[in-house]
């Protein structure tokens, strides 16, 4: 059941209203049956007039129906009524009959919408419940190119036609693949797992070992300890509880008492960022890879650099995005200049921010803030609606678009 606080967000417009629509299509209840049932008659009329329905309409009318939400709340009449609407707004959308009404929108047509009506559109053909779906099939069909990505990829194949530039591309490629992999590993095993049986075997191997042993803990501490289950989990966008106004002082009290490590996690702001501790260690763990593939490969130096510099996207990711995520839309676009703006305003940046938030609340996985291990290892977790309305009433990047 979804919460009074996203039952009650304030809806000012055709897009608001489909929204709402789809709040109380989920939450049930007599008010509810009422509410869809006014909407879908709105949306007859609407037909009625001459004017049609756009493509944030047509996907919450596509969800009442798929969803079977229409078999409770209403009777058949109102059903087949559905039915004709959903039949008419997708020949006006898409030009053509279709005989699977509930089906996804064509690209070419969410191509023409914004991304918050993607989002929507998305995430009504997820299973709805309190954990993403894990569901690998459908990640192609959520990609919908845009004129950048064209521009992009020409870019990178006159690059890959001109000379040293195939092996750069290589380099780099591989130098990517690097970076997604030990985040990965790192996240999900050291962050997550405190390490395991490698951790007890870098313990007794001596000073160094001991060391990086420490560190290991300390990352697990902070990270899925502190960061996880104290702080961001419960108070995503906020960090620390302000009622009781003590959290904070609760959390340091139990980090000084752990002596280094404690102050090490403080350090980190409570799990949220990297020290240079931290940057150091991310080069580490790279530097042999690194190494290995020079040597083996006898990459030129170019190449070697092209190799690097990709290598270390998780670093950045972790110790400057990473803060970013945990915190609300309208913060970062008001606080932050024009070229972090911007960036923030990119579909990686927004996409990751989803991904992210359902790592710590929607069930799990996404353990990558450069993509690419979760879909090998079957991590990758999508939002369904549900979430997507959890989301909005935390007011994060990439799922609530509303100017205050």
């Amino acid at each position: 059941m979804l919460n009074a606080q996203i039952i009650n967000q304030n809806f000012d417009s055709a897009t608001d209203e489909a929204i709402q629509t789809l709040v109380h299509g989920l939450a049930g209840g007599a008010e509810a049956t009422r509410e869809v049932c006014t909407w879908i008659a709105r949306m007859h009329d609407r037909q009625y007039e001459g004017r049609s329905l756009t493509a944030m309409e047509h996907s919450a009318l596509t969800f009442l129906l798929r969803s079977r939400l229409l078999d409770c709340i209403s009777n058949e009449q109102q059903k087949r009524n559905a039915e004709i609407i959903l039949a008419k707004s997708w020949l006006h959308l898409t030009g053509k009959h279709h005989h699977i009404l509930t089906g996804r929108l064509p690209r070419s047509t969410l191509r023409r919408a914004d991304r918050e009506t993607r989002l929507i559109h998305m995430a009504a053909f997820q299973p709805c419940g309190p954990k993403a779906a894990a569901s690998q099939k459908s990640i192609g069909r959520d990609y919908i190119p845009e004129l950048c990505d064209f521009i992009v990829i020409a870019g990178l194949a006159a690059i890959a036609l001109a000379g040293i530039g195939k092996a750069i591309l290589g380099a780099a490629a591989m130098g990517y693949a690097i970076s997604t992999l030990v985040e990965y590993s790192m996240h999900r095993w050291a962050g997550h797992g405190l390490g395991g049986r490698f951790r007890l075997l870098m313990k007794k191997s001596g000073w160094v070992g001991h060391g990086a042993s420490n560190y290991l803990e300390a990352t697990y501490l902070g990270h899925f300890i502190v960061h996880h289950v104290k702080t961001s989990n419960k108070y995503y966008t906020a960090q620390f509880s302000s009622n009781p106004s003590g959290h904070r002082s609760t959390i340091d009290a139990e980090l000084d008492a752990l002596g280094t490590i404690g102050r090490q996690i403080k350090r980190t702001d409570y799990g949220m960022t990297l020290t240079p501790t931290g940057v150091v260690a991310g080069l580490l763990v790279t530097l042999p890879i690194h190494v290995t593939l020079i040597l083996i490969l006898c990459l030129e130096p170019i190449s070697a650099v092209a190799l690097m510099a990709p290598s270390l996207l998780h670093v950045c990711a972790s110790k400057y995005l990473h803060p970013y995520l945990h915190k609300r839309r309208d913060e970062l676009m008001n606080g932050a200049g024009p070229v972090v703006r911007f960036l923030l305003g990119t579909r990686y940046a927004e996409w990751i921010s989803r991904l992210h938030w359902i790592h710590h609340k929607g069930g799990g996985g996404n353990y990558n803030l450069i993509p690419g291990a979760d879909f090998l290892f079957g991590d990758y977790r999508k939002p369904n609606l549900d979430l997507v309305f959890r989301m909005r009433a935390d007011r994060i990047l990439g799922a609530d678009w509303r100017v205050r």
